[in-house]
């Protein structure tokens, strides 16, 4: 995932049973009055949750950390391998 035409180099990672590979934008985590590394540190807590399913991991992620009265946009990809 990226922006613009900087160039990337492949890397290729072991990805195995039980592992989850969590894709987001940064409305999920970002606040103004809040410190980045605080609100990944909370993300990572929340994800710490061994035999939840993908469906309720995003719904839970969704409701800790994204403010309902917030009008920035988030998305969330949560994938695992079967």
């Amino acid at each position: 995932m990226g922006t613009g035409t900087a160039s990337y180099r492949a890397v290729t990672l072991p990805f195995d049973t039980g592992d989850r590979l969590v894709l987001y934008t940064d409305g999920l985590i970002e606040r103004r009055r809040e410190d980045i590394d605080s609100r990944l540190q909370v993300l990572l807590r929340l994800l710490d949750t061994p035999g939840t399913s993908l469906e309720d991991m995003c719904d839970h992620l969704l409701h800790a950390l994204r403010n309902p009265d917030d009008d920035d946009d988030v998305a969330l990809l949560i994938a695992s391998p079967r």
